[in-house]
């Protein structure tokens, strides 16, 4: 049967941790989750510590490393074989591309240097990997100091040497944020953006030593890139990630959508999933996130923390940490009461409101950035973002003035976006 249901489940956090970031890293090595690198001001390392949290007591705590601590870097990415953490490229607050690889063992806290230079793959951010668990971490793509990449790498971890694949034809072009998997042997590239948000899907197979680039159908997703996403089983699973980058690249926000897509390699056909969207575990819409794939409460899902999101302006950072589950159950009613719900409250906006109901969708975005508050009534962003711009020049203040006077804080049904409202 195929997969028709996620469930998210939002994860306490106590301790201190890494904060609000995004173009960060994170992996699960047992039941401790590593984080490092990452941004608060677009293009800005905030640091180089690196965190772990406890998906048992839900703890952060910081690591007392020794060795070659890597510099601060963003757009940096992180995956795990067994104890060891491997962690690749990004970008330093030169703005300068980087190509080393270095090793921290989780059992004593030391990093290691592995290469750099000549060796290896050359200088990227924003690229992808993914390991066969074993013995090999992949790295695909990028952004790189002459343009986007398109080249496949292996790094051996046994032989501790870097294995270069052949290049693919130019149906496969250089790209950012790519979604990279192994299923099946195979090393699957989904989406990305290649100067545009892209939705082909490809794969690399080792021992045929070619690139193939498959047609897919079914509930297929838009273009998108930046997006989290996790193998299970046959299954390649995509969440969120941005759909329209903004004109400002890197240093803005574009449009990010929350949906969860799942890609059956066999059949070569997507389903959307069910996962909860509007409750409150729900990570709402989001990209540039740092993500990994685990296990939690038995079973397998995918970790989300931190990432960009558009409900309030700017690069809002999120710290929602939460696991994702896939499972083989409709819910249709549970579907069918969140649309009718969403057209009440749709409907209440525009009686109620003093302002154009367009407008007033983005007048929450405004207020919840001005009192630092998010708000969880999702369904308003795409029309919010469109006239963000517009809402901006009137101010904060005035638009704020009318969304106080015109709806009755005291009613849930018709006023979710101050109720349903959590800090930052």
């Amino acid at each position: 049967m195929a997969v028709t249901q996620g469930k998210w489940v939002k994860l306490n956090q106590k301790g201190t941790g890494p904060g609000a970031r995004s173009s960060h890293g994170i992996t699960i090595v047992g039941q401790k989750a590593y984080a490092f690198g990452g941004e608060f001001t677009p293009r800005v390392p905030i640091n180089n510590s690196l965190y772990i949290f406890d998906l048992t007591t839900q703890t952060w705590s910081t690591a007392e490393s020794t060795g070659d601590i890597p510099p601060p870097r963003v757009g940096v990415t992180m995956a795990a074989i067994g104890t060891t953490i491997y962690v690749f490229g990004g970008r330093d607050a030169t703005h300068t591309e980087l190509n080393e690889l270095y090793s921290f063992d989780t059992l004593t806290n030391e990093w290691t240097l592995l290469s750099t230079g000549d060796t290896g793959p050359t200088h990227r951010s924003y690229h992808s990997v993914a390991t066969d668990d074993h013995r090999h971490m992949y790295v695909f793509g990028g952004c790189g100091v002459a343009g986007r990449l398109n080249d496949l790498w292996a790094y051996d971890v046994v032989e501790n040497n870097w294995v270069e694949f052949p290049l693919p034809g130019d149906n496969l072009k250089g790209r950012g944020g790519p979604g990279l998997g192994v299923v099946g042997g195979k090393i699957w590239v989904v989406y990305g953006f290649a100067g545009m948000e892209v939705d082909d899907v490809h794969y690399f197979d080792p021992d045929g030593k070619k690139w193939v680039e498959v047609e897919t159908t079914g509930q297929k997703p838009t273009p998108r890139s930046v997006f989290s996403s996790v193998v299970v089983g046959k299954y390649v699973f995509v969440c969120g990630g941005e759909v329209d980058p903004s004109d400002l690249g890197h240093m803005g926000a574009g449009r990010f959508t929350h949906e969860v897509y799942a890609l059956d390699t066999d059949a070569l056909t997507w389903r959307r999933l069910e996962d909860g969207f509007g409750g409150g575990d729900h990570p709402g819409p989001r990209g540039w996130c740092a993500f990994s794939g685990g296990r939690f409460g038995g079973e397998d899902g995918l970790l989300v923390y931190g990432g960009n999101s558009p409900r309030v302006a700017g690069r809002n950072l999120q710290m929602h940490l939460g696991i994702g589950h896939a499972s083989q159950v409709t819910n249709r009613n549970r579907r069918s009461q969140v649309t009718n719900r969403n057209r009440r409250l749709q409907s209440n906006l525009r009686r109620r409101s003093e302002v154009d109901a367009r407008e007033f969708q983005a007048v929450v975005v405004a207020v919840g950035c001005n009192q630092t508050f998010i708000a969880d009534a999702r369904w308003y962003v795409d029309e919010a973002l469109q006239v963000f711009d517009i809402m901006l020049q009137r101010g904060v203040p005035s638009v704020s003035h009318a969304l106080q006077t015109s709806l009755d804080p005291m009613d849930d049904e018709q006023n979710p976006l101050i109720l349903h409202m959590h800090p930052m």
